[in-house]
């Protein structure tokens, strides 16, 4: 059935309780999380989502989330799903929660105990037409994760991790003219995001999903039809 987002913002602090020695997420810090609730279209749902959500963002915002029984470890991840689990037995019609640590990179759970991850960047890149005539884009590229969580993490993967995997292919097609780059059949959007998918997946086997944009009015989205083992069974 159709669907209905509404969204939120949430200025709270937290840290990563379990990641390696040295990592940056271990310390206090903050975000902007941009909190998306994702249900059935209902009359009034907008209202119903607001009336609901707002006394469990009087207890996250501006708050360290850590101290936040269930959220001791509050990845985007855990915070998703924390999120799904306390609103999904007050709004039946809740489908997905979705919460952006950055504008770049965030989490989503639908429940199931799968958790999609994604993290977007963008590369600036032309290609040559058959006329000879060049055409130039800054091309919103984002790689979806769907998996189980990494434990004692508490995430599918670091999005840092992500970024390293993904960093000797960008810089394949930033700044560069894609017709020049090897096994590229064509320089499109199909094209490109089936490209970054061939490459990635043997990388990134929990990679399912290549969004990809050259505007805001013109963009593909391929899924990969093989999930990685052990998944299938639990979609």
């Amino acid at each position: 059935g159709l669907s209905i987002a509404k969204s939120f913002m949430l200025h709270s602090a937290h840290f990563l309780p379990h990641v390696p020695e040295g990592h940056k997420c271990g310390r206090h810090h903050g975000h902007n999380f941009h909190i998306i609730c994702d249900s059935l279209r209902t009359q009034n749902a907008c209202n119903n989502t607001t009336q609901i959500f707002m006394p469990i963002y009087e207890k996250l915002d501006k708050k360290l989330l850590n101290s936040v029984e269930g959220l001791e470890n509050p990845t985007s991840e855990n915070l998703s799903s924390w999120l799904f689990h306390t609103m999904k037995p007050r709004w039946s019609q809740l489908r997905k929660m979705t919460v952006y640590e950055t504008d770049s990179a965030g989490s989503s759970y639908s429940g199931g105990g799968i958790w999609e991850s994604f993290k977007q960047f963008s590369f600036d890149s032309c290609f040559m037409a058959s006329n000879d005539q060049y055409t130039g884009y800054t091309f919103k590229v984002r790689l979806h994760v769907q998996d189980q969580l990494q434990e004692p993490f508490g995430w599918t993967i670091d999005f840092g991790d992500i970024k390293k995997l993904f960093k000797p292919f960008f810089s394949q097609l930033d700044h560069h003219c894609l017709n020049q780059l090897t096994d590229l059949t064509q320089p499109n959007l199909q094209g490109i995001s089936q490209w970054i998918m061939d490459n990635m997946k043997p990388k990134l086997p929990s990679l399912y999903q290549v969004s990809l944009e050259n505007t805001p009015y013109h963009a593909v989205q391929l899924t990969d039809n093989e999930p990685q083992q052990g998944l299938d069974s639990q979609r």
